[in-house]
Order: C-alpha cells, then structure tokens, then sequence
C-alpha cells in the first residue's frame, strides 16, 4: 500500500500485525478441527492456544534469513509453543493459509464503516453478490491430506 493513499483504518486492517493475526486464527482453527478428529491430544492443543502469540518484530527477523514469510511465522510460533507446534500448518500449504486469512479479514470487516468509507456502492455490490451465492457449494481446495 502507499501510505499517502491510504486511510489509516485500511492500513491497520492489512498491517502485518492484522495479517498474522489472521494467519494464526485460520491455524488455530484447523488444529481444533484436528483436535476434534483426535489427531491432536488435549495437552497438545492447550499448549497450541495457551502460548500461540504473534511477535512481528520476530517473524521479520526470521523471514530475513528464511526469505519466507509463513515459515518465518511457523517458526516464530515453535519457538513459543514448544513441541506441540509439530501439529500447526498440519495438511496444509502457505497458499491455504494465506488465501484463508485474506478471506478472513475481507469477511470480518466488508461492512466496516471505518475501514471502508470510501464508496458505498462497491460495498453494496460486494453485499449483493454474496447475497446471490448463498446455499451455493463451492471446492477452495482439493488436496488429501490424511
């Protein structure tokens, strides 16, 4: 984004802060789906939640050696959680993640006035397409992972 262009409400909404948050809220969601199916013990997955954070400041020092930014965030992650991180990013590939968390932010905050005062109309036409795609089944991934 150019800062000179952009509102600060939209630039907090795709800092990196927000985007991690994102990223770690679709992982934590796909360990409590394999918690439930019992690949992750309950010790395992209290350890997961309990010390799951975001460091930014450590992810960017691990991505200037990694030159990848989610294995920087996984192994910023590790580096927290301990051994129960062998079961984040589990089945999964960074475009899941990725793609899964800029769906999040997008989700969470399409009728946000504050970040998004800019027009309504392309809100309402947002709003109008979802509206026509509901019940309407669609494949985001085709990949086994069992």
């Amino acid at each position: 984004m150019i800062a000179r262009y952009t509102r600060p409400e939209m630039a907090e909404l795709w800092s990196l802060e927000s985007r991690y948050r994102a990223w770690l809220e679709v992982e934590l969601a796909v360990c409590e789906a394999w918690h439930e199916q019992g690949v992750i013990s309950v010790e395992d997955m209290a350890a997961i939640r309990d010390k799951a954070a975001i460091n930014v400041d450590r992810i960017e020092e691990i991505e200037a050696t990694t030159r990848h930014d989610v294995i920087a965030f996984l192994t910023s992650l590790e580096e927290k959680i301990g051994p129960a991180a062998r079961f984040i990013h589990l089945g999964c590939t960074s475009s899941d993640i990725v793609d899964s968390a800029g769906a999040l932010l997008l989700a969470q905050n399409a009728f946000d006035t504050d970040a998004l005062q800019t027009n309504v109309v392309p809100r309402l036409n947002l709003a109008l397409l979802g509206l026509g795609t509901v019940g309407t089944y669609l494949t985001g991934r085709a990949r086994k992972t069992i």
